[in-house]
């Protein structure tokens, strides 16, 4: 219920409880356990023999060695070895390398390494003993370069296969300039700065400038010595330049469409820079919904167009009934591109507004197996039946009692979740999923519903990518709550499940960086203010996620939302996720169908949720009230989008 750059699977925005809950009853040997662990992480010198026959015994034995800098090589390599299995094994990984390193016992740390394991700092250790001995050294420097060329800062592992790599000269200014011009594409203006010190100074100034032009393009392209210092004698100036435009263009596309042109008559810009620089400030004109943006796009010549562009010329196109220009973009994009669901639909729907009948069909019928929001939008035009909506579950016992009785890491894993350790058990559990077969994860899953972790059993079929497991996927969790409040709210209970299953996948313990709560992720603030209307006592904190108000609360919004758009889901499901705000600025001009509107939303992750909620409301409704006869089609909930005028 908030505007957010990235997905719910991404378990890290997420935090839990680090400690056993209070509410959990805990068993001696679990009491235990959790009073020595804090004793360990606090520094104290404890005794945990007793806790040899303990399946959690290798959390007391990690704590001790991590906490010990002097830990013994063979102690930690004796860890690792009758730990490898678990997650922790990969955390002393590079402890364990190091020890090798700073011995300076380079044919040992070569041995001791394994692909993968302990991250970037253990495959640092590793390419500097291969170089320190002279091991494959074309190879190796070739590997240590391609680690020190990215955008990303580089852990102090790595610093000192990166000097060696310096004194052989391969780190030389050109290669710096390389890599700032990643470290700003990925916005690590930090990391840009820090490597600019080594060039000259009037290098320094270049860099120092394209940092500024992020948020002061306008100031800095006004100043002479900006355009001195970028004269085109510098073979960044050109991209420097452009970039400062580029970032102009997201405040005022007008001037700068006008800078550019003025440029284009003192700097040779080559054909490829000057169309970038314009597709980049036509696709901040679609983001702003102007008329003109699909003009813009149109003009620049088909092979100068990046997907991106073409993304945008495709969404305006949509938005201005041109389906001419729907498949013209799409027909220009990368062959990568134009297989995704969401342009093998438009494309179908192109085609069959130019009456290229059979090839519509053709794409219909591929999307129409799948259930997706382009599966159901494609079955919708054939009038067909969604696809495995009504599949039942094989039966995976044999394969469950196996992961129960032989997988130690799933044994961990449960055993951490039974003590409220929550975070540590998500990584226990996802760690012993890399080893399973798809069969094997699907068992696992199932394995995960039966002792009530949703959340886990989610992200286990992710893992497979087969995501028409529909059963799995889309669990009935809380449903005598979900039911109660629909009701009281007024709205169906299906579309509080797939906000909920989209906001959370019904893990009601989390909480994102941006404070969000609870099964349906109201941040504080909205949660309090519905609360108030509500007449409900005082919320603290820990009442927003208890899974009964948390559940009242968000309905109570949703249906609020719903009251304003007028019955609208798909403005309404949009406003849950952006606010509500920011409707009236994305609505069309004239009334719109609702599918292409969506398509139009300028946010990508609200865009993304939309789908995402009216397609899991699609599958939900299904589940809820298939055998009753009044679950509706996914189109059925796709009212039009009237235009501002008549919006409220």
């Amino acid at each position: 219920m908030k505007f957010l750059l990235f997905p719910f699977l991404i378990l890290c925005f997420f935090s839990s409880l680090l400690y056993a809950d209070d509410s959990i009853e805990l068993t001696p040997q679990q009491k235990q356990f959790t009073k020595l662990l804090k004793e360990i992480k606090k520094g104290k010198s404890v005794d945990i023999k007793e806790m040899q026959s303990y399946i959690l015994y290798p959390y007391l034995r990690y704590e001790q060695l991590r906490k010990n800098k002097k830990a013994p090589q063979t102690a930690v390599e004796e860890f690792i070895n009758q730990y490898k299995t678990s997650p922790l094994a990969d955390k002393l990984w590079s402890k364990w390398m190091q020890g090798f390193i700073k011995e300076k016992q380079w044919n040992d740390a070569i041995k001791a390494y394994q692909k993968g394991r302990g991250g970037l700092a253990s495959h640092c250790y590793y390419l500097q003993a291969k170089l320190e001995i002279k091991d494959d050294v074309e190879l190796s420097e070739k590997e240590a370069m391609s680690l020190w060329l990215s955008g990303s800062k580089r852990p102090s592992a790595c610093t000192a296969l990166f000097d060696l790599l310096e004194s052989k000269g391969l780190i030389d200014n050109n290669k710096r300039w390389q890599r700032i011009v990643l470290a700003i594409d990925k916005g690590n203006n930090k990391l840009a700065k820090k490597l600019s010190k080594k060039l000259s100074r009037q290098d320094q100034q270049r860099v120092a400038l394209w940092i500024n032009f992020k948020y002061k393009a306008k100031k800095y392209l006004k100043k002479s010595s900006t355009l001195k210092l970028l004269s085109g004698k510098h073979p960044y100036d050109h991209r420097i330049l452009l970039y400062g435009i580029k970032r102009l263009s997201r405040k005022d596309t007008d001037k700068a469409r006008e800078i550019l042109s003025q440029l284009t008559k003192k700097y040779s810009f080559t054909s490829q820079e000057k169309a970038e620089a314009s597709s980049y400030i036509a696709m901040q004109d679609a983001l702003n919904h102007s008329p003109y943006a699909l003009q813009h796009l149109a003009a620049i010549p088909d092979k100068y167009r990046g997907d991106e562009s073409n993304t945008w010329m495709v969404r305006m196109a949509l938005q201005q009934g041109d389906w001419e220009k729907v498949l013209i973009a799409i027909e220009s994009m990368s062959e990568t591109y134009q297989k995704k669901e969401v342009w093998k639909y438009w494309k179908a729907r192109a085609l069959s507004v130019e009456n290229r009948i059979e090839e519509a069909l053709s794409l219909y019928e591929e999307l129409a197996e799948n259930a997706s929001y382009y599966g159901f939008l494609a079955a919708d035009r054939l009038q067909q039946d969604y696809a495995y909506l009504t599949n039942s579950e094989p039966d995976r016992s044999d394969t469950i009692q196996m992961l129960i009785t032989e997988n130690i890491g799933i044994q961990r894993a449960l055993e951490l979740f039974k003590i409220g350790f929550r975070d540590q058990a998500k990584r226990e559990w996802f760690h012993a999923l890399k080893v399973l077969n798809k069969d094997e994860k699907l068992a696992a899953a199932t394995l995960a519903l039966e002792k009530n972790l949703p959340f886990v059993a989610i992200v286990s079929v992710a893992k497979t990518k087969d995501w028409n497991q529909t059963g799995l996927r889309f669990p009935l969790q809380y449903q005598n709550l979900i039911e109660q409040h629909a009701e009281k709210a007024e709205i169906p209970a299906a579309w509080i499940y797939g906000v909920a299953r989209r906001e959370s996948a019904f893990d009601a313990n989390i909480e994102s960086h941006a404070k969000a709560l609870g099964l349906m992720q109201l941040i504080p603030p909205t949660a309090k203010a519905v609360a108030k209307k509500l007449n409900l006592p005082k919320l603290k904190k820990y009442d927003i996620l208890k899974p009964d108000i948390n559940i009242q609360l968000g309905s109570a919004y949703l249906k609020e939302l719903l009251d304003k758009f007028k019955g609208n889901y798909a403005k309404a499901s949009a406003a849950y996720n952006a606010g509500p705000h920011r409707i009236p600025k994305w609505l069309p001009e004239k009334t719109l169908e609702a599918s292409r509107w969506i398509e139009s939303i300028p946010y990508k992750e609200t865009r993304k949720y939309v789908r995402a909620v009216m397609a899991y409301t699609t599958i939900y409704d299904h589940k809820l009230n298939h055998k009753k006869g009044t679950n509706l089609r996914l189109s059925d909930r796709l009212a039009a989008i009237e235009p501002l005028e008549t919006s409220p």
